[in-house]
């Protein structure tokens, strides 16, 4: 999933705030003012794992210190149009990390690594460089699509690790129209069919299962 933010007090309003906050799975954010826009809110560290510096004016060409992180595998130099993207934001990590930040100010991209979280903040259109702009868009969608495809197998609430509470949440989704899985364990149920024709036979076979993958269901 993507979002996208670049128009000064429209970025992500109160309804998109409540969906964020029930959303779990990998997520790219980018555009100027987001953090601007939500700056001493909890949102803003709880969901995109980071706090706002300062707002930035950038008047021409702004290059970005990079680090050598795997999402930046293939990229030599990021620079910022300031024509395209005049005001972008300059942001501290929260839970997160730096990979590339400002010259003067603080990072200009932050990874939550363990919660596969990327925020941009500026505009990705705004990369001078096409081939580094096309391989930061590669990288960062191959980076979220393995970040979920490795899930722990059986973590069906996606929390800590697998316990008690990951059997409670599967019989609230087939039996009491409880939240979705949060992730898909093929390896891990009965028949491959996360649906409503799950039965008590089927719940045992995922216990099971979970438990040959050298998963322990514990309390």
């Amino acid at each position: 999933m993507e979002y996208t933010g670049n128009y000064w007090n429209t970025v992500i309003n109160e309804e998109d705030m409540n969906l964020l906050q029930e959303y779990t799975k990998g997520i790219i954010f980018e555009g100027t003012d987001i953090a601007f826009d939500h700056a001493n809110e909890l949102f803003l560290e709880e969901k995109l794992y980071s706090n706002l510096d300062k707002d930035l004016i950038i008047d021409g060409q702004e290059p970005l210190i990079l680090s050598n992180h795997e999402l930046l595998n293939g990229i030599t130099q990021i620079t910022i149009d300031g024509n395209i993207s005049p005001y972008p934001d300059s942001v501290t990590p929260v839970n997160s990390i730096s990979i590339a930040d400002w010259n003067n100010a603080e990072s200009a991209i932050i990874l939550a690594d363990s919660n596969k979280t990327i925020y941009f903040a500026f505009s990705v259109n705004s990369i001078n460089e096409i081939n580094s702009r096309n391989k930061l868009i590669a990288n960062s969608i191959e980076f979220i699509i393995q970040s979920t495809s490795t899930q722990e197998c059986g973590n069906l609430d996606n929390k800590d690790s697998v316990d008690i509470s990951d059997l409670i949440y599967l019989i609230n989704y087939l039996f009491k129209g409880g939240p979705e899985l949060q992730c898909m364990p093929v390896t891990c149920n009965a028949s491959n069919d996360l649906t409503q024709n799950w039965t008590i036979e089927d719940i045992s076979n995922y216990i099971e299962n979970a438990q040959q993958t050298n998963i322990q269901i514990k309390n």
